[in-house]
């Protein structure tokens, strides 16, 4: 019935960059804010996935990256405000349109064309390219470990037969590439995820396109 199809199903999440809070506490707070999500969009399914909450797979790949964690306590109250907001201020308009980041996502742009000015970019910016680069030249192996983590989750899946819902935030979406083509390409494994979701992905970004591990050859460098 409803509790088999249920447990047939998975939705893996894989995080973008900086550190979070500890595993547990981050998946926690992942799923509450998802399961906000599906009551507003989808009331009707709310009730469902409220008492199924380990279809809920959590890739905690930030720890094995930066070997620290996120202390959340003071944005908890920040959260819970969110979550009570069902529409944006006009502050919130006013600031996504605001010039600053208009100049920001042209600055983006220009560094995407011209890859030699990253170094004169706002320095959150280029320490992003920093931390990308550090995913994709592999460093002790990291990244190579960090797949493995969302390789295991995604073979157990596939051999019971569940359907996937496969969600990257950020740079989690590189890695979701990455590893969804290293999963059908070098290692051959028959099946697939239903459904591949990005959240403020880069992938569309020519920096990244050109990094992607679509030949093996990144990894014998």
């Amino acid at each position: 019935g409803q509790k088999r199809r249920m447990n047939k199903r998975r939705i893996i999440f894989v995080p973008g960059k900086n550190p979070k809070p500890p595993a547990d506490q981050h998946r926690v707070l992942l799923w509450r804010t998802l399961l906000e999500g599906v009551r507003r969009a989808e009331p009707e399914c709310f009730e469902d996935m409220l008492r199924y909450e380990d279809i809920f797979i959590l890739i905690a790949w930030t720890y094995l990256y930066y070997k620290e964690t996120k202390d959340v306590s003071r944005d908890l109250p920040w959260i819970d405000a969110l979550m009570n907001t069902h529409a944006a201020s006009k502050e919130d308009v006013q600031e996504a349109n605001s010039w600053n980041r208009k100049l920001n996502s042209l600055l983006i742009t220009m560094a995407d064309i011209l890859p030699a000015i990253i170094p004169l970019l706002p320095s959150a910016m280029s320490s992003s390219v920093k931390e990308t680069n550090r995913y994709f030249n592999n460093n002790d192996d990291t990244a190579r470990d960090i797949r493995d983590m969302l390789k295991k989750e995604l073979k157990a899946c596939i051999a019971n037969n569940e359907k996937v819902l496969l969600i990257g935030h950020s740079l989690g979406s590189v890695i979701a590439y990455d590893t969804l083509w290293e999963l059908s390409h070098l290692e051959q494994l028959t099946g697939k995820v239903d459904l591949f979701m990005t959240i403020g992905s880069p992938l569309g970004l020519n920096y990244i396109q050109h990094r992607l591990q679509i030949d093996g050859a990144r990894e014998a460098q």
